[in-house]
């Protein structure tokens, strides 16, 4: 992470409520809510490394969803719902 990145970290936790993220304690997995909320906040900040240091998921896990068949129908949606274009599922 680059200094300029490692400033950057305080303002998305204030600002843009950047939460660490938990797994699920009975089946150890990110839930959907997390994957919602990691897709989203790549697609508003463009950079993968700075939301896995803010979130805590890492991103080696990011690179994994972005390949599974699910990512890309999920960025879509979140694209719809941020730019007001459709009302999908409800998410945290």
């Amino acid at each position: 992470m680059t200094d300029e990145e490692d400033d950057l970290l305080p303002a998305l936790y204030q600002q843009h409520r950047i939460r660490k993220e938990k797994k699920d304690p009975v089946t150890g997995n990110w839930n959907e809510g997390t994957r919602y909320r990691v897709c989203k906040n790549i697609l508003l900040f463009q950079n993968k490394r700075l939301v896995s240091e803010a979130s805590g998921v890492p991103l080696m896990t990011i690179q994994s969803w972005e390949r599974q068949d699910w990512w890309e129908p999920l960025k879509q949606e979140v694209k719809n719902i941020v730019t007001g274009k459709q009302i999908g599922r409800a998410h945290v």
